[in-house]
């Protein structure tokens, strides 16, 4: 990859590969790209980023960014994929069921969960089941969010209540989703030929895939992976104090 003054951006041309790129600006700038044929504009915060409202996608043709927000020491965010989105399953329909399993570090309020449409107008339905260690948790589901998406890429959808988790109990964010045209339409993070296999660590998490939502399989011993599907949460609030007079 190397930045090209002319054009003011930095230019990845190897395309036998798959690759992505962050990059942190540490200022306030106007910056014009020729070959785009426009201006754009993009406010940044000055100084170390640790979080983003969502993920930013640039290809050849657009470049989309998202506002960033100011970073809050009480979020917590569940994931096992680290390497993202590197590879994909399904059961040969554009449907297909997946969950992955964590426990909570601290007493949280889940409010959020991640994942990737890899089509347009992909449908989905997302499920908390609290005190789930393994599949036969997940019939306690309850939905906490549904929609649709009419683009491809990474969502981060908030719900409508927030699902309340105790310290070291176990929860599974279950994720239905519906893909047109594609058979595969859930994304894992599995060993790849652009990445070193090492740097996959598919033993950090737990996560199944079902094409029913009734019988589950393993990801890790199925296809190698982790399951590309996130929870986000908030530490809960102490209100037990009592105020002094």
């Amino acid at each position: 990859m190397d930045f090209k003054q002319s054009r003011n951006c930095f230019e990845f041309n190897d395309y036998a590969i798959d690759n992505h790129v962050s990059d942190i600006i540490a200022k306030e700038e106007s910056i014009f790209i020729p070959n785009l044929n426009r201006n754009l504009r993009r406010n940044i915060v000055s100084g170390l980023l640790q979080s983003m409202t969502q993920s930013i996608f640039i290809d050849l043709f657009k470049v989309s960014y998202a506002k960033i927000k100011d970073a809050d020491p009480a979020d917590r965010i569940y994931q096992s994929d680290d390497c993202g989105w590197t590879g994909q399953i399904g059961y040969d329909q554009e449907n297909a069921w997946g969950a992955s399993i964590y426990t909570a570090d601290e007493d949280v309020d889940i409010d959020a969960a991640g994942f990737y449409a890899l089509g347009k107008d992909t449908k989905y339905q997302i499920y908390i089941a609290v005190g789930a260690d393994g599949p036969n948790g997940f019939a306690g589901r309850t939905r906490v969010a549904d929609g649709a998406v009419s683009d491809s890429g990474f969502y981060t959808m908030t719900f409508d209540t927030p699902v309340s988790v105790k310290k070291g109990q176990s929860f599974a964010v279950i994720l239905y989703i519906s893909t047109p045209g594609d058979i595969h339409p859930l994304a894992i993070e599995m060993p790849a030929s652009s990445i070193e296999e090492g740097d996959v660590d598919i033993t950090d998490g737990e996560s199944y895939s079902s094409n029913n939502g009734l019988v589950w399989d393993s990801i890790e011993e199925g296809a190698g992976g982790n399951l590309c599907l996130k929870a986000y949460g908030r530490v809960a609030s102490d209100d037990t104090d009592a105020k002094k007079d």
